[in-house]
Order: structure tokens, then C-alpha cells, then sequence
């Protein structure tokens, strides 16, 4: 090696020039040859067909892009080396393209491990996507690749100041420059500064996430979580139109979250006639045999099939068991699905079964009837027809 260099040296005495071209011809060899093994490497680690991407894979192929763009910035640097060594003293004293070059090089390198921490996260949601029809819960770590960027940036501009040599005081100036600006923009932003802390608590409660179905305590809001940002959430009603909330509004309210539910309810009232009283026993019976033998039904769960308390209502006004029009009862029970497509399929299939027992019990269901009695009048007494006599 030690022949080589002083082989080349001597070249380089003899014919700078032509030294200088066969150096930048290396150079540019060099970095053709690594971008050829890098293209390799992407074509060997490619996934191909259905073929599952693996995280050494995915964090591959995230940063061969910008691997590529530092082979260049190699080249470049070493280039420009040898264009400087051979010229006069003065210029081979600057520090500016030694500084591009650093400031290049953290470019790229922040830029890989931006896409390394997308690639990640991207990794980790598909392998916890839930199959079976549920909503998936990906706040924790859609908080944690923004904590991780967020200590990136810092990182990056804590190197990127002392690169192009800012001095520790300036940057202690600075801190206090820029505390002083932040006081004065949390005093002058109270509810921008409130809105962005009530997002990261909603990252890190997680009370929901994207794809939840919520509603607000008073019904105000309603819909499907799309996306929690650090100033607000947005939030699909159920008319398809977009809800953007402050994130502040969910520290002072209450909200429920509909899709965490482990089981729906079906309350539904049923009302027969009064002259099938001697059937409703019966009926209920049968009914509790129906219910319990359901495979959507949750029998862990509460499941009554009872006369009312008196708290339905019944057409237009708040009757018991024995209302206006009919002896009224109650089906009290809970599915196993949570799905409110599926839920509607199980709640018809029950409540249509229900009616048919009520009809082969020989009984009906009560509508709203009044029955009137009309008073027959007295028979009048026909006058006498006046006599011949008394003419």
C-alpha cells in the first residue's frame, strides 16, 4: 500500500494534472461500484408476491436512498480534496467545503433515520392489525415515532449549530432568547399551548384513537376518530362530514367510547292483548328458552324477559306492565357482537322470532284501541190514540 501511494505521489510530481484526472476517475468508479452492490442488495432483499416484509427488510430498504445520496456525497468530498490539494496554499486553508460536506452528511443521516422510523412503525401496526373486524388502537405508537423524531430534529440542529461553529455561549444566548420567547408566546397562545398538551395526554391516555366511534357527554359531537393531531382531532360524523375539535374541548367534557364496548344491549318493549292474558306467561317462557339457546347472545350477561317496571314508553305516554291498550313486557338482553352492522342483523333475527311466538301462542300484539260503550236509550211510551168516543 505504502508502494502505491508513493508510486502515485510521484505521478502527481511528474503530471498533476493527468494525477488529478486518474484520482477523480477512481473516485468515480469507487462510487458507481457502491451504488451497484447497494441496487444489488435492494434487488436481492426485495420482497417478492406475497412474500411477508421482515423489519431487518423494511429498515433496508428505507435507508438505500439515502445511502445512495452519501456515496455521492463521498465521491464529492473526495474530490473536491484533491481539487484543493493542488491548488494554492490560500484555498486549501478554507473550511467551507469541509463544512458542506458535514452538513450533507447530517442531512442524509437524519433523513435515513426519519424513514427508519417510519419504516418501524409502519412494521409494528401490521403486525397488530387486528382480523376480526375491530377497530385498531395505534395512539402509543404513533406517539412514540413522534417523540422519536422530535429528539431527531433536536439532535440534528444541536450538531448542525456546532458544525457550522456556533460558539456554547451563543447557544446559551440563545436558550435564553428563547425562553423569553416562549413565555411570551405561552402568555400571548394560552389556548394553542392548551390545545397541544391536551394532545399529548390524549397520546398517552389513549382514552381513543383513530377508527373509535365516540360521542361527547351532551351528543354535541359524535362520529369516527380519523386522526389526532397536537392542536385537534378530526373526527367523521356520520353524515360523512368532517368534525375538527380542539383537543382542549376533551379535557373538559366527558366522552364515551363506543367501540370498546365488550357487548351491545337489546331493551326492547313488547305489548299483547288483553284478552291474551291467559297466554302471556307462556310466551315469556318460551321467549327465555330462545334467548338463552342464541348464539349471539352473551349468557354471562344480564337476559330477562320480565313484565315492566313502568318505566317504557309506550306510544305517547309512560305506562307499566298493564298499560292503556296492552300487558306489556320487556326483552333485556346482550350480544356478543359490537359491530353495529352485525348488532342490527342479531336485534331483527331476535325480535322477528319473538313475533312469531307471540302468533303460534295464538296470541297478537296489542295496537293502541278504544272501546266505546253507547248507553241503549229507554224505550218511550207511545201516546194513546185518541177514541171515537172522546173526539
Amino acid at each position: 500500500m505504502d508502494d502505491l501511494v508513493k508510486t502515485f505521489e510521484a505521478f502527481r510530481a511528474h503530471d498533476p494534472q493527468q494525477a488529478l484526472l486518474l484520482s477523480l476517475a477512481a473516485i468515480a468508479g469507487g462510487a458507481l461500484l457502491l451504488d451497484s452492490l447497494r441496487a444489488g442488495l435492494i434487488l436481492l432483499l426485495r420482497p417478492s408476491g406475497s412474500a411477508e416484509v421482515t423489519l431487518a427488510r423494511a429498515i433496508f430498504l428505507s435507508i438505500t436512498r439515502p445511502l445512495q445520496v452519501s456515496i455521492y456525497i463521498l465521491g464529492l468530498w473526495a474530490a473536491g480534496f484533491l481539487i484543493l490539494s493542488a491548488m494554492p496554499a490560500p484555498f486549501q486553508a478554507t473550511p467551507l467545503p469541509g463544512r458542506f460536506i458535514a452538513v450533507a452528511l447530517l442531512f442524509t443521516a437524519t433523513w435515513a433515520l426519519k424513514r427508519t422510523s417510519g419504516e418501524v412503525r409502519d412494521f409494528v401496526k401490521r403486525q397488530r392489525a387486528r382480523t376480526d373486524g375491530g377497530y385498531d388502537d395505534f395512539s402509543a405508537i404513533e406517539a412514540l415515532h413522534m417523540g422519536s423524531l422530535a429528539v431527531l430534529y433536536l439532535v440534528a440542529g444541536l450538531i448542525l449549530l456546532g458544525i457550522i461553529g456556533v460558539p456554547p455561549s451563543a447557544l446559551a444566548g440563545l436558550g435564553v432568547a428563547g425562553g423569553l420567547g416562549a413565555y411570551a408566546l405561552t402568555m400571548a397562545n394560552q389556548i394553542l399551548i392548551s390545545n397541544i398538551f391536551a394532545g399529548l395526554v390524549l397520546y398517552f391516555d389513549r382514552p381513543f384513537g383513530p377508527g373509535d366511534w365516540i360521542i361527547s357527554e351532551n351528543g354535541a359531537i359524535e362520529g369516527t376518530v380519523v386522526r389526532i393531531g397536537l392542536r385537534l382531532t378530526v373526527i367523521t360524523g356520520f353524515d360523512q362530514r368532517p368534525i375538527y375539535v380542539p383537543n382542549s374541548i376533551f379535557n373538559s367534557t366527558a366522552t364515551i367510547n363506543a367501540s370498546r364496548m365488550n357487548n351491545r344491549r337489546i331493551k326492547q318493549y313488547v305489548g299483547v292483548r288483553y284478552v291474551d292474558f291467559p297466554k302471556v306467561e307462556s310466551i315469556m317462557a318460551e321467549i327465555r328458552k330462545y334467548l338463552a339457546e342464541h348464539p349471539g347472545i352473551d349468557s354471562n350477561r344480564t337476559t330477562l324477559v320480565n313484565l315492566v317496571n313502568g318505566s317504557t314508553n309506550m306510544g305517547s305516554s309512560i305506562e307499566g306492565c298493564f298499560g292503556s291498550s296492552s300487558i306489556n313486557f320487556q326483552i333485556y338482553a346482550f350480544t356478543k357482537v359490537t359491530n353495529w352492522v352485525r348488532f342490527q342483523n342479531v336485534q331483527d333475527e331476535i325480535m322477528l322470532k319473538v313475533g312469531r311466538i307471540i302468533l303460534d301462542e295464538g296470541a297478537e300484539i296489542a295496537f293502541p284501541t278504544t272501546t266505546l260503550d253507547v248507553a241503549t236509550p229507554p224505550e218511550q211510551t207511545r201516546p194513546q190514540e185518541a177514541s171515537p168516543e172522546t173526539a
